[in-house]
């Protein structure tokens, strides 16, 4: 997936990057070999990075199959709430024959920070800070 790059302020052009990493599977990391993880969302400056978040779903099944690079297809985006308000908002869709069943998560950036405790996931889907 290409990373997603934008600015945070119309004022100023402070740029960062938004990225999504589906792990592989003979990633290193045992953690991510879990079977319930889909992706790291990972959220960054030029010099470093800010916030990593773990995206996960208690359903096993429905995990392997988003976590699939075949199977299914991804699209991250910064998305205007309000004004001044942004988040970011990563869809993730089974491809054909299947059914899209469409995922849906979004987690605002405040504070130039990835807000965790404010992000809309589905039920049984979760968002918690990753460090590597």
């Amino acid at each position: 997936m290409d990373l997603l790059r934008f600015s945070i302020s119309r004022e100023t052009l402070t740029q960062r990057y938004a990225g999504l990493e589906v792990p592989s599977d003979d990633t290193s990391d045992a953690r991510l070999k879990e079977p319930h993880v889909i992706a790291v969302l990972t959220y960054a400056s030029a010099e470093k990075v800010a916030r990593e978040a773990l995206i996960t779903c208690d359903n096993r099944e429905r995990a392997v199959l988003l976590h699939s690079y075949w199977d299914t297809s991804r699209q991250l985006a910064l998305v205007e709430r309000a004004p001044g308000q942004q988040s970011l908002r990563l869809s993730i869709s089974a491809n054909y024959p299947s059914p899209a069943n469409t995922v849906v998560i979004s987690i605002p950036i405040a504070k130039d920070d990835l807000d965790l405790a404010h992000a809309e996931l589905p039920a049984g889907f979760h968002a918690a800070a990753f460090r590597r």
